[in-house]
């Protein structure tokens, strides 16, 4: 994306599209990969610039991930989310009715308990920047 290469980024974003779909089919069978998946395909969205269309799969990922309790996976999604509506381009500050400090928190909750310092040094690094 930052090179600017027209053709490049069109083959890109078509290829990451399809893996993106293949990932959530296969992910139907084990709900941490569901989760996972879901994550990445809001990922995918918003860095198109379809923001309205990444909240929503970012909000399937968080319901399929409190629906089994897949604790990484769902603590990622919440610091997806958070580091995304804290950006200044992002045209939303809120999802589900939660504004991205609800989510940091959430996942830094989640990270201590599971005491994951990779994702808190990741975190502390994103609320530093924004």
């Amino acid at each position: 994306m930052k090179s600017g290469n027209a053709k490049e980024l069109a083959e890109n974003r078509k290829s990451s599209l399809e893996v993106g779909k293949k990932a959530i089919i296969i992910s139907r069978k084990r709900a941490a990969y569901r989760t996972e998946a879901l994550r990445l395909m809001g990922t995918y969205y918003w860095l198109i610039g379809r923001q309205k269309k990444a909240l929503r799969w970012w909000s399937r990922s968080i319901c399929e991930g409190e629906r089994v309790g897949v604790r990484l996976e769902l603590s990622r999604t919440y610091m997806e989310v958070a580091k995304r509506l804290l950006e200044p381009t992002s045209k939303f500050k809120e999802l589900n009715g939660m504004k991205a400090e609800v989510y940091l928190e959430k996942a830094r909750t989640m990270f201590e308990e599971m005491d994951l310092q990779w994702d808190l040094d990741e975190l502390d690094r994103m609320a530093a920047y924004s």
